[in-house]
């Protein structure tokens, strides 16, 4: 009897979320305009045209997440020597789609982008786990 309430429950969020995406449809963080979640995360939180300028970097420094030229961070953060933290993940490089986004999120105080833009930050976060 558990798991059929379960399911009822699950299938009624369901519906409304559907509901409410109908409603107040989700908008593109990059670009404001109305998407169509589908996909992985992150075409849920971005349009197809504003998620191909989104740069997951490779190799970065552990202090300030810059471009590594060798494998012991950037040229900068070396002279510095260690930093206080462990480890430093960055999602995106920050250009293109990201930087409208984030710029919206500061500036406009549009702290509706938190949650679209917090789901490009979960595998970074787990594969650093």
């Amino acid at each position: 009897m558990g798991s059929l309430a379960s399911g009822l429950r699950q299938d009624l969020r369901g519906a409304a979320a559907a509901v409410a995406d109908l409603c107040w449809p989700r908008r593109c963080p990059g670009c404001d305009e109305a998407l169509v979640p589908e996909g992985g995360p992150v075409q849920r939180s971005f349009c197809a045209p504003c998620a191909a300028t989104l740069e997951v970097p490779g190799d970065a420094c552990p202090r300030c997440a810059g471009v590594v030229v060798t494998g012991r961070g950037c040229q900068d953060c070396r002279r510095l020597g260690e930093p206080s933290f462990a480890l430093l993940r960055s999602a995106c490089s920050y250009g293109g789609a990201i930087a409208a986004a984030l710029q919206r999120l500061k500036w406009q105080h549009r702290d509706d982008l938190a949650a679209p833009l917090a789901t490009l930050l979960v595998d970074p976060l787990r594969d650093a786990a």
